[in-house]
């Protein structure tokens, strides 16, 4: 499991295009699965993309800051021991911090409102949009798993 999330901040497997004027998300079906319907789930044949509702939260990165300590610095946790004053007024200072990979600094960050989402053929894209989602995370995991045993990095 990926442990700290300032290191996927950056990481959007299945991306949604972001249409702030009309507060909405747009999954691009056809750029997911291709254009070629035998390469989709029935359901998703002859449609192109799904218009989610949307809303401003705060960014569950940087909890509102629009910055973080850089995980380079303190991602295994810190010793305070092994660090002399002038560390830790630096970092307790805010020189490490870096702007936010999520939210880009701007402290929030535009999710699917799935409470506004009203008909059942709605609800059936974003449950299956969700589902998509969560396969390609279970696969970024995967693969960073794979890679950590290759490197021997447990």
């Amino acid at each position: 499991m990926i442990s700290d999330k300032r290191d996927t901040a950056n990481v959007d497997p299945l991306p949604l295009k972001q249409d702030h004027k009309r507060m909405r998300l747009v999954w691009d079906i056809d750029g997911h699965y291709g254009k070629y319907d035998g390469d989709r789930p029935t359901r998703l044949q002859g449609i192109s993309e799904a218009v989610f509702p949307a809303r401003y939260e705060v960014c569950s990165v940087c909890e509102g800051k629009g910055r973080y300590v850089n995980p380079d610095i303190d991602r295994n946790g810190l010793n305070p021991d092994e660090y002399d004053y002038n560390f830790m007024e630096q970092y307790m200072g805010g020189v490490y911090d870096i702007t936010c990979k999520r939210c880009g600094g701007d402290r929030v960050t535009l999710e699917i409102c799935d409470q506004a989402i009203n008909s059942e053929s709605e609800l059936d894209l974003y449950q299956l949009y969700k589902d998509e989602l969560k396969y390609a995370w279970e696969s970024i995991e995967e693969s960073a798993h794979i890679q950590r045993q290759e490197s021997g990095g447990y």
